[in-house]
């Protein structure tokens, strides 16, 4: 296995090539193609996929001790009830997302949730404040660390990497469904908790 050093001189290469930060899954015709045949470029590929990998476990656990309302489980329940026809549109531009949202993609999906869902998202939280007092501005709060903690973290480049890791959190912590997830965590796009 020397040479497949020598070839590969100028790349980076791990202290111990056992190490959970250097293995990579790979099929059984990849494995041995890697063993022995690699180029430097097929190394650099593997490694930068790795490298990825490594940056999204490590956001996923600054934020995996964070907490959340148990009440919002309330409102992910009730979007995965709720009839289309009685959700009541957004009746002014969601400039907020239009502003801080780059990525014309993630813009257009989070859009497409304010649009439709912010009202009743503003109604549910409202109605978890009438039950007991500042439940809406804990649950706020939390969203808002999470993003904070994956923002400062240095760990996801993209908007669309943080956003995904919220929603990843959110799931976690409440067991909710993905996209109701993500139709929350736009709601709060909107209201200035995320980017």
């Amino acid at each position: 296995m020397g040479w497949l050093w020598i070839a590969l001189k100028n790349v980076p290469k791990a202290k111990d090539v056992e190490s959970p930060e250097n293995i990579i899954l790979l099929c059984r015709k990849s494995h041995k193609i890697q063993d022995y045949q690699t180029t430097e470029q097929d190394y650099l590929e593997l490694y930068n996929i790795k490298q990825e990998q490594m940056r999204w476990y490590q956001a996923r656990m600054e934020i995996a001790e964070l907490d959340i309302e148990p009440e919002i489980n309330i409102v992910l329940k009730s979007l995965e009830k709720i009839d289309l026809d009685e959700l009541q549109p957004l009746t002014y531009k969601a400039l907020a997302v239009e502003k801080k949202v780059c990525d014309p993609l993630l813009r257009r999906n989070i859009l497409n949730y304010v649009t439709q869902y912010h009202e009743y998202i503003k109604l549910q939280l409202q109605q978890l404040d009438r039950i007991q007092a500042g439940r809406s501005k804990l649950i706020a709060h939390a969203i808002k660390g999470c993003f904070l903690k994956e923002k400062y973290s240095s760990l996801l480049n993209s908007q669309s990497d943080i956003f995904d890791a919220i929603v990843f959190w959110l799931k976690s912590k409440t067991n909710g469904k993905k996209i109701a997830c993500e139709i929350i965590v736009s709601f709060f796009v909107q209201n200035c908790e995320v980017f």
